[in-house]
């Protein structure tokens, strides 16, 4: 099977929004069927089964403003598929079936939001008002080669909003606020850089980069069809939607090269406010997502159903299997802790007493304390602190089973010097006994100004040395109990085990990796974790984070 691919154009450029793009398609589907047989848009692209001898040009409007679709017969592009939509050295063959199946989506009664691909029933809410939620339900969809062929993952999806306009929460700020520089300033720390949903048309995102509290709804006049139009009344010519605060502050949004002005209670903010996401009734609209695997897989079922009778599905033959593949799995057991060739029971009490079962001894002068003792008195000198933790390491040692020798001590005239903390480092390495480099096993820190604790964690980093902290409020009042928590510590970092497992005797036989995962949304950005067994015994972990925006 051939499918060709043209580079898709409309003019004029600012209809470059992919539900413009699609409601321009929509008005010549019977025309551009006529030319090209069965085809799908994906972005500037079009994919047909029909190849085009010349170009073509087909005039049209959206709303009453004219435009052009393009296609040209120079871009094309052919690719060969199998029956089963297989070509093993192109892309094509995966981005045109996710491109069919969000187009089966888009002919169903759910709406995208966002650019993933993931579609919505926003006609029929699920209210939670009391939480001041509402929830609409949806599925996401992906298409993928595996080892079993091309395989579809789909899966159940909600999205939780909030019932509040966005001029609601303004109104909430202007409250709050003393005076009008305050309240400009809350609105944008709101807004500026958040997404929001229109609240119109296609339910589409937007980034606002700007509240513009200089216009509002009927000073912002732009040109539509060959005049002059406010927003106020563009919104109620093109959507049947009346502005009741001709006054409210403006978001600028920018698609495209373009520029626009978007009426702040149209829109509502894409997902949970934290006052609500902290709030009592989140817990009980979480609840609302909670389904059975029955529910879940009868849910799925009666959608791949849908996507069956739409006309994207049936143009291009895409069939999906009526029951899922399916994976053997079965719980394992809980592991056990070793002690001594005896297992023992897992108690917190228990866990705090036991000796370090894999030490790894930190010897004489291969390990690196470092604190501020500045000459002549001209600073405050942590020397004793220094001794102290010291001191109590190796009170420690008998109940551990490790052994703790003398460090390396690097007095610094000033803890915030990073040169001199470097310089003292390199040192270090370079002149070990008979000249031979050295790495240490780990430096610890007796750190005063905990701002400088990032410079030291990324010095360190950057030299691929463990490290660890203790802050001189912290070291001030050092005993055994701190000693020895901060010792498993540095144990686990330079590749000791606190604790031998003993796993099910299955996973003796297959080799596995242990991955965690997990995600927080609190604060201004989400903080993604993650950690994975390297070694056989699954005691080792690598470990990784990742920041990134919300939405």
């Amino acid at each position: 099977m051939s499918v060709f691919q043209y580079a898709l154009e409309i003019r004029p450029s600012e209809f470059w929004e992919a539900y413009k793009v699609h409601a321009i398609i929509r008005t010549k589907r019977t025309s551009l069927e006529k030319s090209l047989g069965q085809f799908v848009v994906s972005g500037k692209s079009i994919y047909t089964l029909s190849e085009i001898d010349e170009s073509l040009e087909f005039q049209t409007s959206l709303k009453g403003e004219q435009c052009v679709i393009k296609i040209d017969r120079e871009t094309c592009q052919q690719v060969l598929l199998t029956e089963d939509f297989i070509n093993k050295e192109n892309s094509v063959s995966q981005n045109l079936l996710n491109v069919i199946i969000k187009q089966a989506f888009r002919e169903t009664n759910l709406k995208q939001l966002g650019r993933s691909p993931r579609f919505f029933d926003v006609q029929n809410p699920v209210d939670l008002s009391r939480a001041g939620l509402m929830m609409w339900h949806g599925f996401k969809a992906s298409a993928f080669q595996s080892e079993i062929g091309v395989t579809l993952a789909i899966d159940n999806v909600f999205k939780f909003m909030t019932t509040k306009t966005c001029l609601d929460r303004i109104y909430e700020l202007r409250e709050q606020a003393h005076t009008q520089h305050q309240f400009e300033y809350a609105v944008n720390l709101e807004f500026v850089g958040k997404s929001v949903i229109a609240d119109w048309g296609n339910k589409r995102t937007y980034i606002v980069n700007e509240v513009d509290f200089s216009k509002n709804p009927e000073n912002c006049i732009f040109e539509y069809n060959g005049g002059e139009i406010s927003v106020a009344e563009y919104f109620a010519q093109a959507y049947q939607k009346e502005v009741r605060d001709p006054k409210q502050p403006l978001f600028r949004v920018q698609i495209s090269d373009n520029e626009y002005f978007l009426p702040s209670e149209f829109c509502i903010l894409d997902g949970v406010p934290d006052s609500i996401r902290k709030g009592p009734g989140m817990r009980d609209a979480l609840a609302r997502t909670r389904i059975t695997p029955q529910e879940k897989i009868a849910k799925i079922q009666s959608m791949c159903s849908t996507l069956l009778q739409q006309k994207a599905m049936k143009d291009w033959g895409i069939q999906i299997e009526a029951e899922p593949v399916s994976i053997d799995s079965f719980v394992l057991n809980a592991p056990q802790i070793i002690a001594s060739n005896q297992l023992i029971h897992c108690s917190e009490q228990a866990l705090r007493k036991l000796p370090i079962q894999r030490s790894v001894d930190l010897k004489a002068q291969q390990w690196i304390m470092i604190y501020q003792n500045p000459a002549g008195g001209k600073g405050r000198s942590y020397y004793n602190i220094a001794d102290s933790v010291y001191n109590n390491f190796v009170n420690a040692c008998g109940q551990l089973k490790i052994r703790v020798e003398e460090p390396h001590f690097l007095e610094v005239e000033n803890e915030g010097d990073r040169e001199e903390v470097e310089r003292g480092l390199l040192n270090f390495m370079m002149e070990g006994p008979k000249s031979v480099f050295r790495h240490p096993l780990v430096v610890l820190v007796v750190l005063s100004h905990e701002n400088n604790y990032k410079m030291y964690k990324e010095l360190f980093q950057e030299y691929k040395v463990p490290s660890q902290v203790v802050t001189v409020r912290n070291g001030a009042k050092f005993n055994m109990s701190k000693a020895s928590n901060i010792l498993r510590q540095i144990n686990s970092k330079v590749g000791g085990d606190l604790f031998t497992m003993k796993f099910p005797a299955i996973l003796d036989t297959i080799k596995p990796m242990l991955i965690g995962i997990d995600v927080c949304h609190s604060g201004p950005s989400s903080i993604v974790g993650f950690a994975a067994s390297i070694n056989p015994e699954l005691s080792q972990y690598f470990s990784e984070f990742i920041v990134q925006p919300k939405g």
